[in-house]
């Protein structure tokens, strides 16, 4: 009995720890990918969808990822336009819908936190910022950002931006790649499958329910009551 519930509370501390790291609204969760206590993904409970960190994909193109899915990245899929708006408001609390770039950030300290905030979320791609690309309709984006430079005095927050650089097969060891999962690729949602239960794109067969016993014999009697009438 001891050892079930020092489990357990190991497991609260795990997870006590993880949200600490993270420090963003309790919508944020940090998740396990492979490890227990890795935290390399995090899932947006509110949506349901579950992210791996930009750490994790840096250095690789959009087209490599998209030849990675069906190997390193598995079950994983590159995220939409869409998804990386709302999880940009969600982090920063800044309103990133609609069809435009988005820049927040300057030689000031009114963006500090909130940059530090979501380059904690969605993970190092260099020094202390973090860049993501994804696509729309042929176009690539970039979103993310950062604490600029050793004094704290330049932040920035980034969304849809664009660049003649940015094409399908750019290459940087600063950018990653913004993939997400609907349910199942990590190993807090193998675990604990409602952590995606928001998910619209994640649907769950209803669990097959096993007919009460005085139906099964309802039912043996009436075929029994059916065979004796053809003899």
């Amino acid at each position: 009995m001891w050892g079930y519930m020092n489990n357990i509370m190991k497991s609260l501390a795990i997870s006590a720890i993880a949200l600490a790291s993270l420090n963003v609204s309790a919508e944020i969760v940090a998740t396990d990918w492979k490890v227990v206590g890795d935290s390399k993904s995090f899932v947006h409970v509110e949506t349901g969808v579950e992210w791996l960190r930009l750490t994790e994909t840096k250095g690789l193109s959009l087209n490599q990822m998209i030849n990675l899915l069906s190997s390193d990245f598995n079950g994983w899929r590159l995220a939409t336009r869409n998804e990386v708006n709302v999880l940009m408001t969600e982090i920063t609390g800044l309103d990133m819908s609609g069809e435009d770039s988005h820049f927040y950030g300057g030689f000031n300290s009114s963006t500090h936190a909130t940059a530090t905030v979501l380059s904690d979320t969605l993970g190092y791609t260099t020094g202390q910022y973090s860049y993501g690309l994804f696509q729309d309709d042929g176009t690539v984006f970039m979103s993310g950002g950062g604490i600029k430079n050793s004094s704290n005095t330049y932040n920035e927050i980034q969304d849809d931006m664009t660049s003649v650089s940015y094409t399908i097969d750019f290459v940087s060891p600063d950018y990653g790649i913004f993939i997400a999962s609907d349910g199942g690729e990590t190993l807090t949602s193998q675990n604990d499958p409602s952590i995606n239960a928001n998910n619209v794109n994640n649907i769950v067969p209803p669990a097959s329910v096993p007919l009460p016993a005085s139906l099964g014999l309802l039912g043996l009697a009436l075929f029994g009551m059916r065979f004796r009438r053809r003899e």
